[in-house]
């Protein structure tokens, strides 16, 4: 069997060794990055672009354009994750999460919400990949969310009881829930000739059950065959924050099909900004049977994810939120959630935009702080940026509150 890869780069060498179990696989690097990567399977021949030639399959990601198959054949073409779905085997119950924004978030909150079930449960995100057993250890530090993660877990942790796996590009359709956090704007990928929408579908594919937004009913409800729960104002779970302040303690109150329940939580990150990621987890943990109550219970001792809406306060309150996520919407959604909070509000930018497909767009973000009247607004990190001016730290900005934003990516 010969098999064409095509991009190196978003798990091509874990499906190559997959593969090379069958045939032989050439992979195509498209996007040039086999100068930095050392995991390039022995026995795959990796080349600059797609050669003129017929295989038995063609595998890329759904995000690459067709136009990288270049003169290329074959008998069958395949996404990424369509092919993850007919690869993977996994042994317990499993759940996909993917979205234009809050993936992350809410699968370390549905991992919190999880922590009095028992058994083995591993937890997949960019930020690593996590095994309780007993108790929680790192397994990898940072880490893709391509597809191809998946047969990574179902190699190495196959025999965990459950798995929570944060997923873009596709999900295999074979979880036995899938979760789409939000579409957001629906972003252009594959060079504009498709939408985030056709690859975030993916997760809602085969049997099981459905989770996403209730405002997003319309998009979601016909691509499905799924039980369905949604989340959000008109849905299944609704939450909302009480009493919040910088520093100091909330309360979550949850209504789930019509009950009530509600638990307190740290307010050593923005609470807030959580809502959206707290309903999807909650709406997540209802349909894997975690009763409600013990799942909120279960956010006691919740204080956040890393790098993802923290909040020290001092002379000022700063706000840190520092993942590959940062865009002008992640930042609209932080102010939204700043500003009935109170005090004058400054904001610091680092693009750092290291290893993440998503570039910021400046000119956005500029329109962003100039709706929510932020006046005191910075770039740092580095001075060739004509948008804003620059700022040695954050502790130059005068403003009761800064929110200080890095776009980095993990891997």
């Amino acid at each position: 069997m010969r098999t064409l890869v095509v991009d190196l780069t978003h798990g091509g060498d874990v499906i190559a060794r997959r593969m090379l179990e069958r045939g032989d696989v050439t992979i195509v690097d498209c996007y040039r990055k086999r100068s930095v990567l050392t995991s390039v399977p022995e026995g795959a021949e990796v080349v600059a672009s797609s050669p003129d030639e017929r295989f038995d399959l063609i595998v890329k990601p759904v995000h690459c354009p067709d136009a990288f198959i270049g003169g290329a054949t074959a008998d069958r073409v395949l996404t990424t994750h369509e092919l993850v779905g007919e690869l993977i085997d996994p042994a317990g119950r499993t759940v996909e999460i993917t979205g234009a924004r809050g993936k992350t978030s809410t699968s370390h909150i549905l991992a919190h919400m999880a922590s009095s079930v028992p058994g083995r449960m591993l937890l997949s995100t960019s930020r690593g990949i996590f095994l309780r057993d007993g108790g929680w250890t790192t397994e990898v530090e940072r880490n893709t969310i391509a597809p191809t993660t998946l047969l990574t877990i179902d190699d190495r942790w196959g025999d965990v009881d459950l798995s929570v796996a944060e997923v873009s590009l596709g999900g295999s359709g074979r979880a036995d829930v899938g979760v789409v956090t939000t579409i957001g704007d629906d972003y252009a990928i594959a060079r504009g000739t498709r939408r985030a929408f056709d690859g975030k579908r993916t997760v809602l594919g085969g049997e099981g059950i459905a989770v996403f937004p209730a405002s997003e009913r319309d998009m979601w409800s016909p691509v499905t065959s799924r039980e369905v729960i949604t989340f959000g104002e008109s849905g299944d779970v609704r939450v909302r924050v009480d009493g919040y302040a910088y520093g100091e303690g909330a309360s979550i109150v949850a209504e789930v099909r019509g009950d009530t329940f509600s638990t307190n939580v740290p307010g050593d990150f923005l609470v807030p900004a959580y809502a959206p990621s707290i309903e999807a987890a909650l709406a997540t943990a209802v349909a894997l049977g975690i009763p409600p109550e013990g799942a909120l219970s279960d956010l006691r001792e919740f204080h956040g994810v890393p790098g993802r809406g923290e909040v020290t306060v001092g002379d000022r309150v700063v706000v840190r939120d520092r993942n590959p996520g940062v865009s002008a919407l992640s930042v609209d959604h932080m102010l939204r959630s700043m500003t009935p909070l109170g005090g004058s509000i400054g904001f610091v930018i680092e693009p750092v935009n290291r290893n993440v497909c998503e570039k910021l767009d400046m000119g956005a973000l500029v329109r962003v702080l100039e709706e929510h009247g932020v006046e005191e607004a910075y770039v740092t990190g580095e001075r060739s940026r004509d948008e804003l001016p620059w700022v040695a730290s954050p502790d130059d900005v005068d403003a009761d509150v800064v929110l200080h934003c890095v776009k980095e990516g993990y891997k």
